[in-house]
């Protein structure tokens, strides 16, 4: 009897027309809830195949737009490699330019296993992640880490070893520079270097530089940079008047019997500058120029100290 008490749904399907084809299916209620469930499972299976394939298609497009941004990234890494390539091969360049200088400048040569500065090793933690440590292009990113690191190393040994050619080019220009190297003034040497009899005092004597005769007020030029260390303008002790300068590194040079004196004590004056006149002063018997060189006090045959003398 509880049977006749369930409930039904008649659902008719009917073709146009009044008298058309129809027919009829009946539902119980109870099974209209399951159809009914059925549907909106199969409903929501829908929708999430629909919201998967969505979410599917997002994901492809980011994916293909992380692959060519890889590409785009290794074409990058491939750039820098080849500029640190080309970097490597001018610090090869510098290597061969270095050598040469250190010839120039009397540097001790560096081997060529020195100036590779012991560049190798693995790529230390951090510096890639480790996902990506392995794959081509954590490969490609080691590699040239590696190139660029060499290239860091040759840099500053480059760096380091033409700061000390650049210092001993210095040091030997300066010391170039402040050796007496030319003739002091134009003329003919009348009496040289070493033992001779004394003009005037008629007596044996050495004599500890060079004559040289010319005509009055003929330019008298240092033979090296140096600082003024003496300029009289009197009598100095029978050389007339007198210029002396300390050139350093132990260098001096005397310049006597000037018919003026054209600079000052405590001057800087260059090689070849003019600094004052030949002339007859002080004990002399006639123009000419009285020339020492003398190295820590001791006087040197000035010859010895002109270039193709």
């Amino acid at each position: 009897m509880k049977n006749l008490k369930e409930k039904f749904w008649t659902i008719r399907i009917q073709e146009d027309g009044l008298f058309g084809e129809y027919f009829t299916f009946t539902i119980g209620k109870k099974h209209l809830k399951i159809y009914l469930v059925i549907g909106a499972i199969f409903a929501l299976l829908f929708i999430s195949a629909m919201a998967l394939s969505i979410f599917n298609n997002i994901h492809i497009k980011e994916y293909n737009n992380l692959t060519r941004e890889k590409e785009d990234i290794i074409l990058s890494i491939k750039v820098i490699e080849n500029k640190a390539d080309s970097l490597l091969s001018t610090a090869l360049l510098i290597d061969t330019l270095d050598k040469a200088c250190r010839i120039v400048s009397k540097l001790k040569d560096v081997s060529d296993d020195v100036r590779e500065m012991g560049v190798g090793g693995p790529i230390y933690q951090g510096q890639i992640e480790n996902s990506i440590r392995n794959s081509r292009s954590g490969e490609m990113v080691s590699k040239v880490q590696f190139k660029l690191s060499k290239l860091e190393r040759k840099l500053n040994f480059d760096d380091s070893s033409i700061t000390k050619i650049k210092n001993s080019l210095s040091l030997r220009r300066d010391v170039i520079n402040k050796t007496p190297s030319i003739l002091p003034a134009s003329g003919r040497i009348t009496s040289g270097f070493g033992w001779r009899s004394h003009p005037i005092l008629m007596k044996k004597e050495f004599h500890k530089g060079l004559d040289i005769a010319n005509k009055i007020k003929t330019h008298v030029r240092a033979t090296a940079d140096g600082i003024v260390s003496l300029a009289s303008s009197g009598n100095y002790f029978g050389y007339g008047k007198f210029i002396k300068i300390n050139h350093g590194y132990g260098y001096e040079t005397r310049y006597g019997h000037l018919n003026s004196v054209m600079v000052k004590e405590g001057q800087f004056v260059r090689k070849g500058q003019v600094i004052g006149l030949m002339g007859s002063s002080g004990m002399s018997t006639g123009s000419h120029l009285h020339y020492e060189v003398r190295i820590l006090g001791e006087a040197v045959n000035p010859v010895n100290y002109i270039l193709g003398s």
